[in-house]
């Protein structure tokens, strides 16, 4: 029944997704936190992204929208989880332009991976248990391109148009498990990096940009709703502006 039900489960979650980013840190005891009969977890998330700067010279460009995932975790060895995330973007980009190209994109697949390891636990902390992490993420997303315009006029017959976000994840967090509830926050290392380029016959315009803050903070609670169920809301800051949302069943 279980594996029935995890099938069902994820195939609407891939429904959901691709019909349908900054990644979540997660929770630090996210490898021990669910009681399942098997070594897979489940996971639908939302993430709303407000704020995130790219340095470009002469320009501060911001990168704001949505992101929609479904993330499945395995536990292939204790207190390791592995997972990988497959999902859709709604991204939109505020002052960055390429030579006064502006481009318009479609919604793509977005896919990533990553891992949490937990690195220390206590046996009783007053009325919790005290526990350490570490996790590395990975996040990529290429949308198609619709449009192109130039000084805001639209340009027909471009050989070639291109836009690619890329981010790299590392965090350090501590949680506090109590019977129901279980806070956290930590930090974390993100970098992306966003690349566009058009070739306008034969003439080739490039331009990449990186964040403009690397380091960051995050704070956020589960709250397990059943043995195997949770619900996860998160807070990110300093380096970007963003909300996480997310909805976890161990099988």
């Amino acid at each position: 029944m279980r594996v029935f039900l995890f099938l069902a489960v994820f195939g609407l979650l891939l429904a959901t997704t691709v019909s349908a980013q900054a990644a979540p840190a997660g929770n630090p005891a996210d490898p021990v936190l669910l009681n399942g009969t098997y070594p897979i977890k489940a996971e639908a998330m939302v993430d709303f992204l407000f704020d995130r700067d790219f340095d470009l010279s002469g320009d501060n460009a911001v990168i704001k929208g949505q992101w929609y995932f479904g993330k499945v975790s395995i536990k292939l060895v204790e207190k390791i989880d592995i997972y990988g995330l497959i999902g859709t973007a709604d991204l939109e980009i505020d002052e960055w332009t390429v030579n006064d190209y502006t481009l318009e994109t479609d919604p793509a697949v977005a896919w990533g991976s990553g891992f949490k390891l937990l690195l220390y636990e206590t046996e009783k902390y007053g009325d919790g248990i005290l526990r350490v992490s570490l996790g590395g993420d990975y996040r990529d997303y290429a949308p198609g391109v619709e449009t192109v315009k130039k000084s805001g006029a639209d340009v027909s017959g471009v050989i070639k148009r291109e836009f690619r976000y890329r981010e790299w994840q590392g965090s350090l967090g501590v949680s506090y498990s109590l019977p129901q509830f279980t806070p956290y926050l930590g930090v974390k290392y993100s970098d992306c990096e966003c690349k566009l380029e058009i070739d306008d016959h034969g003439t080739i315009h490039t331009t990449r940009a990186n964040s403009k803050d690397i380091v960051g903070i995050f704070l956020g609670c589960d709250y397990q709703w059943k043995e195997n169920i949770s619900l996860n809301l998160e807070g990110r800051f300093i380096d970007e502006t963003a909300l996480n949302a997310g909805f976890k069943i161990n099988f």
